[in-house]
């Protein structure tokens, strides 16, 4: 270890003694308590896109202040050169990461809760982080080691010391958790008293789920010793509040005395801190006040009448509304769509005539005031006539039964089926607003998009515009969902120069509950004057989860589901030098003419093969040139389907090509070094069938590994030289003669290293046409000069000796047949 390793890991020692010693105060002093969550280390892979990060999870518990992050890369063995490791931790899905600043496609929304990158690297020791304030709930992870641009080289398995590398990381979270957070109730009063050393309350309370905005005030701040607030003296307490986690200290002094909360968090804890900053030494007593403002409750879809006038005068008999029954003594009776749980509900009403619209105006239709009993609620729950947004149904969840990440969120009808569509007249004097849930188990491996419409067309007297915000456990009021916080919204109109249809995707979305908030304005036509309403927009809007983009990847990639340990994802697959989320960046793509060259190199290269069949048939090969139209055939056809999705072309199933061309190129190595060797017949025979059938099995096992190419080659090249000195102890002269060595096996031996070589040492991700067609090139010429003369009769089935002179076949052939015995060998004829 270096000098510099030994600095390093002293500053760590330290830096983790203080750590520890600060967080044993901690505990002994009882402000918090920890929890623990260990991963064991988890593989990780060079960056080639989204498919191949390697994913974690963690849960950090509520009311947590404080997070450690102990973050270990490790490397197996220790020679192994050192990397970088980039982490991308996410609260609530999985991260949505871009390390190499590829494009996203349109309409992508990619703002993140909590997102944070960390880089380590692999020298197996532990690398802290803090992290103040953190989301509870579910957080991952995505790990991956960066791509190394200079090192681009084919690397064939078995080869080198890269292939027994191994990275890995594992991770320790440590957080401190408050064990005791006051919990309070809106439109109750609250007093605390603030000293010096007792500065800070920290609060937290649950809002209803239909809340839009929130406000915490100090009715009465005063000094001990004072009746009340003076003139000349100012309250020093400062107010400040975080949705679903606590919130950061401030040191801004805030001398309102109140703080209001635009769309707050809801299904999720609000914390509220009250402190008195540092260099105050009175006392202060106050009291403190939450209020709430609602939506109106219990609204239904409407569904846009198939009949209906461009006026809003006139409807047709099928469109469905909720109306506010007023008691003034009516006894109709009428029909509830949903069972509510208010202790007053909503009805519906059917068969809806020309006469209910006499007052010429659609939004006395949506005065949706008073849906629920007054008496069960507190004051500032209760809906009144100037509510600013109309609660309406929340979306149902219509899914799938076995295919992942494809669902559709759609309001359900009286009977709780879904309806075909979702379809609103959307209000210019109030914001409508639905909702819908998304876990991290079911849906943070997709992609949900939103898409908006607008379906009425656009009157001779009014231009429309609708806009729609997406928020997250929080509701998008009337002064939020035009500009919408998080800047997740849609905008469509009916003007000429305006679109009518908007759409929006979120990449691996957060687990919550997430609100659509939609209103719409009116201005005079072809105009910017604005003016009310006379006929409200009528809006479909779509909200689904798919796989990828639209489940596809445009032209030049494909949609596939991945697993990385328990967690399941969608990502693309590029191909062509296309990247990113979508396959939608093409600075680094192919041409269409360097891809039909790589294709036609690759395939057409197997051709060269053909010399060497037909010099096998002519010299009685039949066996060998069986093999080699088995391999030419399978090679070229395996790199047409290999080759990217633009122009490939698969005969059979992708394994079975790739099973076939490599299993094809190691039996012809098998035999053709046995053509070489000087051995009888059946032996002969035997090798041939026992190499089919183990290199079957080998191939099978392990295609792309060394040792299934080295052992057969390595076995036959032992059975050709043994033949090879056996016969030279016989003859008394050497084998093969000198000519064959110096114009036959030399060449042809060149030939073979030359191939091994490029297919080894030279091939990269660049160059690879080019050097895979050469190996394809060398390997079909070598068999020219590696394969044995035949015999030239029919008596001899085996080639021959070719030291041996004429004369003396002649003479072999007359002692054939004159009876005279021969060596039960096939004499080779080499």
């Amino acid at each position: 270890m270096g000098i510099g390793n030994w600095i390093w890991l002293a500053k760590f020692k330290q830096l983790t003694t203080i750590v520890l010693l600060l967080n044993n105060f901690i505990i002994t002093h009882g402000l918090y308590f920890s929890e623990v969550h260990w991963t064991t280390a988890v593989k990780l892979s060079e960056y080639e896109g989204y498919k191949s990060i390697s994913l974690l999870s963690f849960n950090i518990p509520e009311r947590t202040a404080r997070v450690f992050w102990d973050l270990q890369g490790a490397v197996s063995p220790l020679e192994c050169p050192i990397r970088e490791v980039h982490v991308f931790v996410q609260q609530g899905s999985y991260p949505v990461i871009n390390p190499y600043n590829e494009t996203f496609p349109d309409n992508f929304y990619l703002q993140r809760t909590g997102s944070t990158h960390f880089i380590v690297d692999t020298k197996n020791l532990s690398f802290p982080h803090v992290m103040e304030n953190p989301a509870p709930g579910p957080w991952f992870g995505a790990a991956f080691l960066p791509k190394q641009l200079a090192d681009k080289k084919v690397k064939q398995k078995g080869l080198g010391t890269g292939d027994s590398c191994g990275y890995g990381l594992s991770v320790r979270l440590i957080a401190n958790v408050i064990p005791n957070i006051r919990e309070i109730s809106i439109d109750q009063g609250y007093t605390f008293l603030f000293t010096p050393k007792q500065n800070v309350t920290l609060l937290r309370i649950m809002l209803p789920d239909y809340t839009s905005e929130m406000t915490v005030s100090l009715t009465t701040c005063v000094k001990q010793g004072m009746a009340n607030m003076s003139d000349d003296w100012e309250c020093p307490l400062v107010i400040t509040s975080a949705a679903g986690r606590l919130p950061d200290l401030y040191t801004s002094y805030n001398s309102s005395h109140e703080l209001r909360v635009i769309s707050p968090g809801v299904n999720v804890w609000n914390y509220i801190m009250v402190y008195m900053p540092f260099g105050h030494q009175e006392t202060v007593e106050c009291e403190l006040v939450v209020t709430v403002s609602t939506c109106t409750l219990f609204a239904t879809f409407l569904k846009h009448p198939k009949n209906a006038a461009t006026t809003p005068s006139v409807m047709s008999h099928s469109t469905h509304v909720i109306l506010n029954v007023s008691s003034s003594g009516n006894d109709t009776a009428y029909n509830t769509p949903f069972p509510f749980v208010q202790s007053q509900e909503p009805v519906y009403v059917t068969n809806f005539t020309d006469n209910a619209t006499d007052s010429g105006n659609i939004s006395s239709i949506l005065s949706l005031t008073h849906m629920n009993s007054s008496a069960d609620m507190p004051e500032s729950q209760q809906s009144s006539d100037s509510s600013d947004c109309i609660r309406l149904h929340s979306l149902g969840r219509f899914s799938h039964a076995v295919r992942d990440f494809e669902s559709m969120f759609i309001s359900p009808n009286r009977f709780n089926f879904p309806l075909h569509k979702n379809s609103l007249y959307v209000p210019d004097d109030n914001v409508l607003i639905t909702d819908f849930q998304l876990w991290s188990e079911l849906d943070s491996g997709g992609t949900l998009k939103i898409e908006l419409s607008l379906t009425d067309k656009k009157t001779d007297l009014q231009d429309s515009a609708v806009w729609m915000c997406l928020m997250k456990n929080a509701i998008p009021g009337r002064d939020s969902v035009k500009s919408c916080p998080g800047d997740a919204k849609l905008y469509v109109q009916s003007a000429e120069q305006g679109t009518n249809l908007s759409d929006l995707y979120i990449p691996y979305p957060e687990e919550g509950r997430w609100y659509l908030g939609l209103t719409s304005q009116c201005n005079k036509i072809n105009s910017s004057e604005v003016e009310d309403c006379n006929h409200f927009p009528i809006v479909e809007f779509l909200v689904k989860m798919e796989k990828c983009v639209g489940e596809a990847c445009g032209t030049y990639g494909s949609c596939e589901e991945y697993v990385s340990g328990t967690h399941i994802f969608s990502a693309c697959d590029c191909y062509d030098g296309w990247r990113g989320y979508g396959c939608t960046d093409g600075t680094y793509a192919y041409t269409y003419t360097e891809e039909l060259v790589s294709v036609l190199l690759l395939t057409l290269s197997n051709l060269l093969f053909i010399p060497g069949i037909i010099l096998a048939l002519k010299r009685r090969f039949f066996i060998e040139a069986a093999v080699y139209f088995y391999t030419m055939f399978f090679s070229g056809f395996y790199h047409a389907c290999d080759a990217d999705k633009v122009l490939h072309f698969c005969l059979m199933k992708y394994s079975v090509m790739s099973y076939c061309d490599f299993y094809g190129s190691i039996l012809s190595f098998w035999v053709t070094i046995l053509a070489m060797a000087r051995i009888s017949v059946n032996l002969r025979s035997f090798l041939h069938m026992a190499g089919a059938l183990l290199l079957a099995v080998g191939v099978e096992y392990d295609r792309h590994g060394l040792w299934v190419f080295v052992a057969p080659a390595g076995i036959a090249l032992a059975v050709m030289v043994t033949s090879w000195i056996v016969q030279c102890k016989k003859s008394k002269s050497c084998f093969p003669s000198k000519r064959r060595y110096l114009f036959f096996l030399l060449p042809g031996i060149l030939f073979a290293a030359t191939g091994l070589v490029i297919f080894a040492f030279l091939e990269t991700d660049d160059n690879y046409k080019y050097t895979h067609s050469a190996w394809h090139t060398v390997m079909a010429l070598c068999i020219l000069f590696l394969l044995p003369s035949g015999a030239k009769n029919k008596v001899d089935a085996h080639p021959q000796d070719p030291s041996c002179r004429p004369s003396d076949a002649i003479r072999l052939l007359g002692e054939v047949s004159n009876g005279s015995s021969t060596s039960m060998e096939s004499p080779v004829r080499l």
